[in-house]
């Protein structure tokens, strides 16, 4: 992956159906903006804002099934605007604010 987009998965011990559910929730929570959904896909494409040090971020997430009692989470970043150097390190930041959000709801 380049340095304006970043890639990464985490597994979750609940079926993807449940974790997709709770993921629509996940995404608004992390003060970022589901832009397009699709329940059968289990993907979402969202939008993060723009940032003192960033001109924002689009992402897809998708969520697959590992098996009947578990799921994986992918998720794609890139920058909005790929010359901007200084909003590289946002990826995991906002990878991270999703993961957590998602975790703490599926509780």
């Amino acid at each position: 992956m380049s340095l304006t987009s970043q890639s990464t998965q985490q597994k979750f011990p609940y079926p993807a159906d449940k974790v997709f559910a709770k993921l629509l929730e996940a995404v608004p929570s992390a003060g970022m903006k589901i832009k397009n959904q699709d329940e059968i896909l289990r993907r979402l494409t969202v939008s993060v804002g723009m940032s003192l040090f960033s001109w924002g971020e689009n992402m897809t997430i998708v969520v697959t099934d590992v098996d009947d009692k578990s799921s994986i989470i992918s998720i794609d970043s890139s920058l909005k605007f790929s010359p901007n150097i200084a909003g590289m390190h946002k990826h995991q930041k906002n990878f991270d604010k999703i993961i957590y959000s998602l975790s703490a709801l599926l509780k």
